[in-house]
């Protein structure tokens, strides 16, 4: 098998290891065949299903798997000296690996004499001494030169050997999965925390009144509900298995207070003073590490005392002891909740430090935990917006001082999430996800629901003025397609890399205004002709754009500042109204601290959130002024066709389904979602003649335990 050069980079075909300046380079295996695919091809220019068929051998069902291990390969790689991408991008053709190759046959290694090869003479003038004058007869010396031979060629082939050992040893992952097992099959959603008795897995599972701790057998099978009073949310069971420790629920609020629940019969009864929002169990039982907003904290198993040993801003989440109980690590959720990190600190509240500092910017980690030996931690990370498992060897090799980059663990469906190692570390316990949606209308008169465009995965539903066509963002590759009414004459308008998360249709329908980025980016404003094209920012710089929205003649758009801090205005964000003939910008009066802006098509009225609380505003271009609503937890507005109604989700505890009427100001209550299993963080539209839409949840998530194969 070939190795390959190119740049600062060095590829061995056979081992699927990749290098830059002579340091090894982390590379899932998908990736690593793609590379090599694109390096034993270079300049030729593959396309989505050549890849599909060469790499994955047809077998891959989404397109988005292929995206994903293509946006690693890339964000592994980085940029090449110029600025431009290894792995080139050319819209409706495909992908082509654009830098220079050189390909090896073979090591170049100096060859040694030739088998039947005489030594080489003596130098002139020497000749080999009689064998009387070194004091031994020739008999005698041959036994110790034989040994004397035999042992350096011994060494020789121990440092050979050990060198090999430490090249294989070193390239090698330290840890991956030789299989995964199925544990729970019963297509009902699965929940965090998990933890184990050792003998069986537990979880929460979504029931008809809401989640409910479950558990199954580490082997498989049956899943069975735990006898719990009603209204507990469970962190984490004592190392003797005989209680857990929870929260109470209150009409579907968690509470703060901690309580310890026995599992063989018995009352709750109340922890003491403690309030958490995260809690957990040290090793020996005797401890509880306690996270709540700002503060981790720890105390005694019995409630008393409670010491704070970190404190800072954001949010801190979901601690885990390491085996021996000296160290702490946990999750920091910045204040935006879309940046999550993992930190450690030992016991007595010394060396806070953030663990991968420089591993993935910005981070997503969480979640982690230690396998019981000690030897690994496996977390979760998002990257592209997928989730999976990874490991982190805790142990630097003896020949190099340097901790291993961690090894991705998981592959296939569409992520992998909550890790849980066995209590013989054999496996780790985890959530497998398969997403798929369907479009359904919502009835709201005989209140059922129905498939909309053969029930397309679809979110960001916009339907044309004249009626006769419609856009959407397809899920979960995020890219914008066109189609008729019925579904037919599906057309791509964008393509990966580039993820729109956020569509308008012009009122003229010639053009799509749209949020959207390519990976690593900033979230920005986007103009695409409706018809397709290439998507082009409106606005220079770097700073984060909300959702557009379009006034009825189609001239300008309307759109908000995004918050530094989500649902922390820091007094600066308005909704700016941009005039497309000339690009001018201006602020609309009186909008300090709003944002996510809906222009309604009979253009008396715009909507907007406040940044706080998400209440919904309407600005009265007649009046000049606002008007509040009284409605709140607003999420994505969203005008009917006769501007008369504004329908919403509901974010935060109570997930609902409503609208607000314009005229009346009355907020009337469609649906209650709380057990309906919507797909993505948003509903997705409203049919002309007013139809709430919606991407129902026709996947699963399961439980599912992966077979560890440690090196």
């Amino acid at each position: 098998m070939p190795w390959f050069e190119f740049d600062s980079f060095r590829f061995d075909g056979k081992e699927r290891i990749l290098q830059k300046d002579g340091r090894e380079v982390a590379l899932a295996p998908k990736a690593a065949d793609l590379l090599l695919l694109f390096l034993e091809n270079p300049g030729y220019v593959f396309s989505h299903q050549e890849l599909n068929e060469k790499v994955w051998h047809g077998a891959s069902r989404s397109p988005s798997n292929v995206h994903f291990q293509l946006s690693m390969l890339r964000r592994t790689l980085g940029q090449r000296p110029d600025g431009s991408a290894y792995v080139e991008n050319l819209p409706r053709r495909g992908f082509r690996f654009v830098a220079p190759v050189q390909k090896h046959k073979t090591d170049p290694i100096s060859p040694g004499p030739a088998k039947g090869d005489l030594p080489a003479p003596a130098p002139d003038g020497e000749s080999a001494k009689p064998a009387s004058e070194s004091g031994q007869t020739l008999a005698a010396r041959t036994p110790l030169l034989r040994w004397s031979n035999y042992a350096i060629g011994v060494g020789v082939a121990l440092v050979i050997v050990s060198a090999f050992l430490a090249f294989r040893i070193g390239t090698r992952p330290p840890i991956s999965v030789a299989r995964y097992t199925l544990l729970t099959n019963d297509g009902r959603e699965k929940a965090s925390p998990l933890f184990t008795d050792g003998a069986r897995v537990y979880f929460h599972e979504r029931s008809s009144n809401g989640f409910a701790l479950a558990s199954v057998s580490v082997r498989g099978g049956e899943v069975n509900p735990v006898p719990m009073p009603a209204g507990f949310d469970t962190f984490d069971i004592r190392p003797d298995s005989s209680e857990v420790i929870a929260r109470r629920v209150v009409a579907g609020i968690p509470g703060r207070e901690l309580w310890i629940v026995p599992l063989r019969g018995g009352p709750p009864r109340r922890l003491g003073q403690l309030r958490a929002n995260y809690a957990r169990f040290a090793p020996d039982g005797k401890h509880i590490a306690l996270a709540l907003d700002e503060d981790l904290s720890l105390a005694n198993a019995d409630g008393s005392g409670l010491r704070n040993i970190a404190h800072w801003q954001g949010t801190q989440s979901d601690p885990r002891w390491s085996p021996d109980g000296k160290k702490i690590r946990f999750t920091h959720v910045q204040d935006d909740s879309r940046r999550y990190s993992i930190w450690e600190i030992n016991a007595d509240g010394s060396g806070l430090h953030e663990l991968l500092s420089t591993w993935q910017n910005p981070p997503g980690e969480c979640c982690g935990a230690w396998t019981p030996d000690g030897s690994f931690y496996i977390f979760q990370s998002t990257r592209d917006g997928r989730t999976d498992l990874w490991a982190l060897s805790e142990q630097a090799l003896w020949f190099s001082r340097k901790p291993q980059s961690p090894t991705l663990l998981t592959s296939g469906l569409q992520g992998y999430s909550s890790p849980l190692p066995s209590s013989d570390g054999k496996q780790a316990f985890g959530i497998g996800t398969e997403n798929r949606g369907e479009l359904v209308r919502f009835d709201p008169r005989s209140r059922e629901f129905v498939r909309m465009l053969g029930g397309i995965p679809a979110t960001w539903v916009n339907f044309s003025r004249s009626g006769s066509s419609v856009v959407y963002i397809r899920y979960p590759d995020s890219t914008v397609w066109r189609s008729n009414l019925d579904g037919s004459a599906k057309t791509q308008i964008t393509f990966a890399p580039f993820e729109a998360d956020g569509l308008a249709w012009s009122p003229d329908e010639r053009w799509l205004a749209m949020r959207g980025r390519t990976p690593g980016e900033p979230w920005k404003i986007y103009l695409v002709p409706s018809s397709g094209g290439m998507p082009g920012s409106i606005l220079a710089g770097e700073k984060e754009e909300a959702v557009p929205t379009w006034s009825p003649d189609s001239s300008s758009l309307a759109f908000g500042d995004v918050p530094a801090v989500y649902g922390r205005p820091l007094g600066t964000e308005r909704i700016h109204i941009l005039s497309l003939s000339d690009r001018s910008l201006k602020d609309l009066p009186g909008s300090d601290g709003l944002w996510t802006a809906r222009w309604a098509p009979d253009g008396l009225y715009l909507a907007a959130l406040t940044i706080r609380n998400q209440e919904l505003m309407l600005y009265d271009f007649r009046a000049a002024r606002w008007r509040s609503t009284g409605a709140d937890h607003v999420n994505n507005p969203t005008w009917s066709r006769d501007s008369s109604f504004v329908y919403y989700d509901t974010e935060g505890q109570i997930r609902a389904l409503r609208r607000f009427s314009v005229p009346d100001g009355r907020v009337e209550q469609l649906l209650n979602l709380e057990t309906f299993p919507t797909l993505s963080w948003w509903w997705s539209g409203v049919t002309p003649d007013n139809c709430p839409l919606i991407l129902r949840n026709l996947g699963s998530t399961e439980i599912y335990a992966l077979v560890l194969d440690r090196r």
